[in-house]
């Protein structure tokens, strides 16, 4: 695949997918045939790899969060969304889950929907 055809799936497929709350499954294989089984690694299993399909997948809100996010709210608790997934895929269960605005625009800089490794970085920095 050219950097062109991983650019336009990054952009096109997995942001969209994103944006509705989907996990993106990439599905795809490698021919083993005449391969020494003894040596083989990671990363010549990950690599050259054959692109059969994407699949959406979603993983819906139970029930009761929409409700308990209110409760909090209402409580002066302040909700914040931190992921280890996709930034957009969480933006988009925040905005479902009414953590958001449905209108909100994320910003690098800010704190109510943050990337775990971000997250991380802010308390350890915190408490030091």
């Amino acid at each position: 695949m050219t950097v062109e055809m991983k650019e336009r799936i990054e952009n096109k497929v997995i942001k969209s997918y994103a944006k509705q709350s989907l996990r993106t499954l990439l599905l795809a294989y490698k021919d083993l045939k005449d391969i020494n089984y003894e040596t083989l690694d990671d990363e010549f299993l990950e690599d050259d790899l054959i692109l059969i399909g994407i699949a959406g997948i979603k993983d819906p809100l139970r029930e009761e969060i929409p409700q308990a996010i209110i409760k909090c709210k209402e409580a002066s608790i302040t909700v914040r969304m931190v992921t280890g997934d996709n930034i957009d895929t969480a933006i988009a269960i925040a905005k479902d889950a009414g953590i958001i605005p449905k209108d909100y625009e994320h910003s690098e800089k800010s704190f109510v929907v943050m990337e775990g490794k971000n997250f991380r970085t802010y308390v350890n920095f915190r408490l030091s």
